[in-house]
């Protein structure tokens, strides 16, 4: 993946300013190569922090998710690339009124997938044991089975041991199917909700830079209680 860095040293523009203060420090003034240099670093790093390249920087970064994150993953996802874009097309002044709301929103894009980084694992577990899932239920009524029929005690505890194993195994795939329907019940409000911020947002941009700044508390907060349930979540 390339780093900003690197895009910012092949932009065209950079490389011709480099190679304009070397030329000029050859050909006029010794001078004139590092205030080129001074003047292309400055370029550099305003190319660096341009946010459209941020943006795409992060949304790079981000390494693929099990399947049953993904899709609902990438659905929030184009909310904040399409955030970026409806913030970018407005005026400056009103543009730096929500900033804070831009920045809230990719926060809490950040928090939710590193959630769902988090609840892969459990995913992963999941879609392997529950493939066994009904044959638990038929050892379990075997080992019932021999248990009730078996006379010697040694063996008898055996079986009673493997049956205890087999509902601790069927009990955390059973609590391993509520947080994952639970994970997905939160994706899905994420998308409703964040989806009628989307719609507040884009309405304000028929009214007036006060009605906006009046929003903009209300958005904030919305925005902080979807991510205090990300991060509550277990």
């Amino acid at each position: 993946m390339k780093t900003t860095w690197y895009i910012a040293l092949l932009n065209p523009v950079n490389l011709f300013m480099l190679l304009a203060a070397l030329l000029a420090g050859l050909l006029a003034a010794w001078w004139l190569f590092p205030l080129g240099v001074l003047l292309w670093l400055v370029m550099m790093i305003t190319v660096m922090r341009e946010p459209a390249l941020r943006l795409n920087q992060r949304v790079e970064r981000r390494a693929p998710l099990s399947q049953r994150f993904q899709i609902p993953f990438d659905r929030l996802a184009k909310m904040q690339i399409s955030l970026f874009n409806t913030l970018s097309g407005l005026n400056p002044s009103l543009r730096k009124d929500l900033q804070p709301v831009q920045q809230a929103f990719d926060r809490l894009i950040d928090e939710v997938y590193q959630l769902c980084q988090r609840m892969t694992p459990l995913e992963n577990y999941y879609a392997v044991s529950s493939l066994t899932e009904s044959g638990l239920a038929d050892e379990m009524k075997q080992l019932a089975d021999k248990i009730n029929t078996t006379s010697d005690e040694r063996v008898k505890k055996e079986y009673e041991d493997a049956m205890l194993s087999l509902q601790q195994r069927a009990s955390k795939l059973k609590e391993a199917k509520a947080t994952l329907e639970r994970m997905d019940a939160l994706m899905a409000g994420l998308a409703n909700d964040l989806g009628a911020i989307m719609t507040d947002l884009i309405q304000l941009q028929a009214t007036s830079r006060q009605e906006v700044q009046q929003k903009i508390p209300v958005l904030l907060e919305t925005l902080q209680k979807e991510s205090e349930q990300v991060r509550l979540f277990k």
